[in-house]
């Protein structure tokens, strides 16, 4: 039941953001809206307020603004199509710029309470760290962990010591070589202890002594109220930078012909996401929110016909030739690029459902039960 409602509260919120963006912009430069819609028709009902109409509607995923003369039929001071090129740029990317102002903002609350994040590299001076534990993310085959440890175990303790940081634990491990090492591990909320003598292994063409496994380290990171918003701003423009790469890398791949090594969860993936995401705590319901509003902001962006991206990128395209693009041509490729993308969340939604069929059951069933 909380699944579902954190999947319906979050599109509505995310969608809504969005579209706030761009009738802020629009109303900023006296563009009219005609219609600021919260979830899509058919209607509960609707109410005027000046030029805006606001409608409610039956299906509460998200919400959708009409500006006048946005498709060139209507000319005029107040419509869409009559404003300059740079202010039609700066309604169409508001809503992006909305996205990501949920994002900073949301982190700048997680580093502020403490959001839990994998330690790599030096954190910036003011870092705060609580709760440091240090994961198995695989074992070796043939090695002393091999059968007893698992991906996903954290270790607690080794021989009754609890280790603040990676390398200490490591150098305890390979210190002892001759001995057996009693490991209290956590392993789905459960504690147990094992015991594993470490043993001489290759390693990056060296030999060490070790149990045979990878680790990594995560902790609870936190800064002070005035840092927070700072390290929120870096944390999205890193992440941003790491899905553009990402994208990058698959399309390049692509046309080499290698296959995709990323797998692409659509609604109904989200929707399951969602309900396991809420089982772990606030804390990462608002981390989940954040990477779903930057995902929608990146996605948005891109240069594709029907997406915002798409109708900035015919903006410039009138900036460079001086004259728009007639509004049939431009009509009709945004028109095809919309089917192009109803034709991937079909494709996308099968094989989430191939994937997620018997827990999307499951969600669909607390829906049931929510409007019942």
């Amino acid at each position: 039941m909380i699944g579902v409602l954190t999947f319906i509260i979050t599109l509505l919120i995310l969608v809504l953001v969005h579209e706030f963006g761009h009738f802020g912009a629009a109303r900023w430069f006296g563009v009219a809206v005609d219609e600021f819609g919260f979830g899509f028709p058919p209607a509960i009902f609707k109410k005027r307020l000046g030029q805006t109409v606001y409608s409610f509607n039956w299906i509460p995923l998200g919400g959708f603004v009409r500006i006048r003369g946005e498709e060139r039929t209507v000319v005029g001071p107040d419509s869409f199509s009559s404003q300059s090129p740079w202010r039609r740029a700066v309604i169409i990317v508001a809503g992006i710029v909305m996205n990501l102002a949920v994002v900073v903002f949301l982190f700048t609350i997680g580093y502020a309470v403490g959001l839990p994040q994998e330690l790599g590299e030096s954190l910036p001076a003011g870092a705060r760290l609580s709760d440091v534990q240090h994961y198995i993310a695989a074992t070796l085959p043939q090695s002393p962990a091999d059968g007893i440890l698992e991906s996903g175990d954290a270790i607690v303790s080794i021989d009754g010591q609890i280790f603040a940081s990676l390398s200490d634990l490591q150098s305890y491990i390979r210190d002892h070589a001759n001995s057996k090492l009693d490991l209290v591990i956590k392993r789905n909320l459960e504690y147990r202890t094992v015991t594993i003598q470490p043993t001489l292994l290759k390693f990056r063409d060296q030999e060490v002594y070790g149990i045979g496994v990878s680790l990594f380290t995560t902790a609870t990171v936190s800064y002070p109220w005035y840092k927070a918003p700072v390290e929120a701003t870096r944390l999205t423009a890193r992440l941003f930078s790491l899905i553009a790469t990402t994208l990058g890398e698959l399309v390049v791949g692509l046309f080499r012909g290698a296959p995709a090594s990323i797998d692409v969860t659509g609604p109904v993936g989200i929707a399951v996401l969602s309900g396991k995401v809420s089982s772990l705590g606030w804390i990462y319901i608002l981390q989940f929110v954040a990477i779903l509003s930057l995902n929608l902001a990146f996605i948005n962006l891109l240069p594709f016909p029907a997406l915002d991206g798409g109708r900035l990128l015919f903006i410039f395209i009138e900036i460079i030739r001086r004259r728009p693009v007639s509004a049939e041509l431009e009509g009709r490729i945004h028109s095809l690029g919309f089917t192009v993308l109803i034709i991937l969340v079909v494709v996308v939604t099968y094989f989430d459902l191939k994937r997620f069929g018997g827990a999307f059951s499951g969600w669909l069933m607390s829906l049931r039960r929510l409007v019942s």
